[in-house]
Parts: structure tokens; sequence; C-alpha cells
């Protein structure tokens, strides 16, 4: 009787633990799923906004940054009460300052963005000299989390050797072939 009851204390001690793994388990989930709904609410804050490298310095007027950039990309430039331009430093010494222009509608600046993939603006196009032939990118603008994971994330695509990595509507998406699913990337251990 006694390793009965020997036994059966055991296994509640081991239930008792069990238990309370699961629930620090469970709590570890809504941590990180909370962690994880306010990084898209800080990104979401961000997606009227268009981050344009490679522009010198010397062209500090918004009209001419972003009507230069229109002119390339064959769209109509929006009216100047449409956006707002900041320029803000690099981390790069000697790299020009980044242009961070906010506008006012979402559908404008994702057309900017497709765009400018697809006619890749040359510094030339602002400076009209024809010496100047370094390549001028826009992008979305991330938080500073998400900068973070996806310098972390293209490490890590080199690494492993996988295909595509790129950002769309402030998400870190991965295609490890050419055939494989688009898959999500919040956090870095997501692209095991």
């Amino acid at each position: 009787m006694e390793e009965v009851l020997s036994g059966f204390n055991e296994m509640k001690k081991n239930f008792s633990q069990l238990q309370a793994k699961q629930e620090e388990l469970v709590k570890k989930k809504t941590v990180r799923e909370l962690q994880s709904h306010v990084v898209d609410m800080d990104q979401k804050s961000l997606d009227h906004v268009l981050e344009i490298s490679g522009i010198p310095d010397i062209i500090t007027e918004p009209v001419e940054i972003i009507g230069s950039l229109c002119k390339k990309i064959n769209m109509n430039t929006p009216e100047r009460n449409a956006y707002t331009m900041n320029r803000i430093p690099t981390t790069g010494q000697g790299r020009p300052k980044m242009t961070i222009d906010l506008i006012e509608s979402k559908f404008v600046r994702d057309k900017i963005l497709k765009a400018s993939k697809k006619y890749k603006p040359k510094v030339l196009d602002f400076t009209n000299r024809s010496t100047d032939t370094q390549s001028v990118f826009a992008n979305e603008q991330l938080t500073p989390h998400n900068k973070k994971l996806f310098f972390n994330a293209t490490k890590v695509k080199r690494e492993k050797g996988f295909s595509f990595l790129w950002v769309s509507e402030g998400k870190i998406l991965l295609k490890k072939t050419q055939d494989a699913r688009i898959k999500r990337i919040p956090t870095i251990e997501d692209m095991e």
C-alpha cells in the first residue's frame, strides 16, 4: 500500500510540474503574440512613409527630389501639400543623408515604390550629370525592430542559400526556393 501511495504522490508531483510548465509556455506564447502585435502596429504607423537613399545632400528641396523621382518613373508629381520630407543622417560615413517622405496617400506611396523598382532611378536623374551613375533606392520605411530583423534575415539567407527575401507591406517575406511557398518572418527563429 505504501508503494502505491508513494507512486501516486510522485505522479501528483510530476503532474503539478507539468501543469506549471504548461502555464509558463502559455504565458511565453501570449507574450510573444503581444510583442508581435505591437511590432505590427508600429509598422502599420509607417505605411505612408517612403525612404529614399542615395540622393546627394546638395539636393535639398523636397520638390526637386520627389519631382525628379516621379519624372524618372513616369508618374505625376503629387501636390506639394500631399507630402512632407526630412533628411536624416545614415550610419555610413560619407554617404548622403536619407530622405524620409511622409506621403498623404498610401496608394501614391505604393505606386512610387513599385515604379521605382521597375525604373531603377540613378543619381544622374537628380543631378543631370552623366558621371553620377550610382543607384537611388526607394523603400518602405521599417521600424527599428524590423530593420534589425531584415538585416539578420539577410545574413541567414546568404548563409543558407535561400532564394528570395523581401519586404512587402512592412512584412518580411521569404521563399527558400523558387517553387517554395512564401513564408512570413516575424522573428529570426522563423528562418529555420
